[in-house]
């Protein structure tokens, strides 16, 4: 089978202030612009115990979880998203950090889900750099996801 190596540029994010907002809501606003780096990460709370039975040994059983998008990059002052994070968010607590997320993996497939922006860190950085910015997703439910659309199936000549 061949290999498939997807490039992490071909990641699309958006973000709807709505919280519960559909995939086909027309006022999703796209996350990318400035950003340089993404870093997923999962964020679970396990229950462990040493059972008799199992000669002391732990058993582990995840029992909550939240997946953490992490984003970095330079603040650009044109895009839709980046003005609200840093401009109408960054002193807001609350609901009026939450809102809708969407994640379309590179190979077509989905997740959808209410979140929250968190931890935002204002442009900073030498003098003759561009602002260094940071801000992070928190999921506040397991989003819903969609597979990948099968691929096309070969045209017959």
């Amino acid at each position: 089978m061949a290999e498939s190596f997807l490039i992490q540029a071909g990641y699309n994010f958006a973000w709807n202030a709505a919280e519960d907002a559909l995939d086909a809501a027309l006022d999703w606003v796209t996350i990318g612009a400035g950003i340089t780096n993404v870093t997923p990460e999962e964020n679970e709370q396990v229950d462990q115990k040493y059972y008799y039975n199992r000669g002391g040994n732990a058993t582990t059983d995840v029992i909550g979880k939240q997946s953490v998008w992490s984003f970095e990059g330079d603040r650009d002052y044109n895009d839709a998203f980046q003005n609200l994070v840093f401009e109408t968010m960054k002193n807001k607590l609350g609901a009026d950090r939450r809102g809708t997320f969407r994640v379309t993996y590179p190979n077509g497939a989905k997740e959808i889900g209410n979140a929250t922006v968190a931890n935002i860190s204002a442009p900073g950085g030498a003098a003759n750099e561009k602002g260094a910015i940071s801000f992070e997703i928190h999921t506040n439910e397991i989003p819903v996801f969609t597979a990948a659309p099968a691929p096309a199936a070969p045209a017959v000549p």
